[in-house]
Formats: C-alpha cells, structure tokens, sequence
C-alpha cells in the first residue's frame, strides 16, 4: 500500500511539475508577442490622427536635436558636478578649479586668472520676472559657443532691510581687453542694467 501511494505521489508531483513548466513557456511566449507587436502602431490607431502627428514630430526632434552633454568631457562616464563659468561645460569634482565663487575647468582657469576682469553690467533678478536675468545667462552662453567671448557672471545678495528680503543681482564680468566689444553686445541685449 505504501508503494501505490508514493507512485502516485510521484505522478502527481511529475504532472504538477510539467503544468508549471507548461506555464512558462506560455508567459514567455506571450511575453515575445508582446515585445514583438509595435505598441506605436496600437497607439496611433487608438489616438486621434493630429496627435499621432506630433508625436511622431516629436520622436524626430528628440533623435536630431544636440542635447548639451551631462557627463564630464574629460571623463565621460562621470556625472558632471557643476559647470565651468567661462565654457559652461558640466565637469566632474576632478575636473573643476575653484576661484572666487564660482569654478572654472582646467582649461580655463589660467584665462581667469591671466587676465584682468572688470565689471560690465549688474541686473537686479526677480523672481517674479526672471527674463532679463535669464536673458543675460542664455545670451552668455552663445557669444561663448559662436565666438568664444570669454566672459562670467556672479550672483550677488544683498538684504534689503526695510522690506525684509533678499535682493538678487546678477554681475556680467568681461576680460578688460574685450571690455569694448562686451559693452556694444550688452547695448544690443535690450535689457536694464542697474545703475
């Protein structure tokens, strides 16, 4: 008797064995179905057509357009930590150089401090109407990539005590060589520096 039972015990436990089997491959059959049918397809067919239209604009612009690199230059598969003042690069820790307060990578630490720096425009920052200041920083930016014009900007506080807050100010600083060249492009900015 106990033999007809471990049999069957055995048959039982073979037969559970060869269902969960069965399982799996169904789940990993439909699982590659899954992966094989193109959801986009689904999408478009569900969606109405305009917006299928931007989606796929959309996908073309995020594959064609130059995204500004996160990592380090110099160590690509570190994170970039901060940018550099002059080049506005993201560099990792071992990358960047402190100065004042601000950092600068290697490359342009020596141009900081080889040169003579002069202040060229201040801009009061409100955080109710950031676009001068936000003007200034992206407008930096480009006459550093179309015409390497080395300038920076430094952030400076100062505490209003009378209507208890603090004030923001951004300071434009250029190389007293290209202080001329500087002034005329601030000129061309359409924004009101503070006197």
């Amino acid at each position: 008797m106990n033999q007809a039972l471990y049999l069957i015990l055995a048959i039982l436990i073979l037969i559970l064995i060869g269902v969960i089997g069965l399982l799996f491959v169904l789940v990993f059959k439909l699982l590659k179905q899954q992966k094989t049918s193109a959801p986009s397809e689904e999408l478009n067919s569900s969606i109405h057509p305009d917006i299928a239209l931007r989606i796929q604009e959309a996908k073309f612009l995020k594959k064609n357009i130059k995204k500004p690199s996160v990592f380090c230059p110099n160590h690509p598969e570190e994170v970039g930590e901060t940018t550099c003042a002059i080049c506005g690069k993201f560099f990792c820790k071992a990358c960047l150089r402190p100065f004042k307060t601000m950092h600068f990578c290697k490359e342009h630490l020596g141009l900081v401090m080889s040169n003579e720096w002069v202040e060229v425009a201040t801009i009061k920052s409100h955080t109710d109407d950031a676009e001068a200041g936000v003007k200034l920083i992206e407008t930096k930016q480009k006459w550093w990539d179309k015409d390497q014009l080395p300038t920076y900007i430094e952030t400076h506080y100062k505490i209003n005590i009378d209507q208890d807050y603090i004030e923001t100010y951004l300071v434009l600083f250029s190389t007293k060589a290209q202080l001329a060249e500087v002034k005329l492009k601030v000129q061309d900015l359409d924004i009101t520096p503070e006197s």
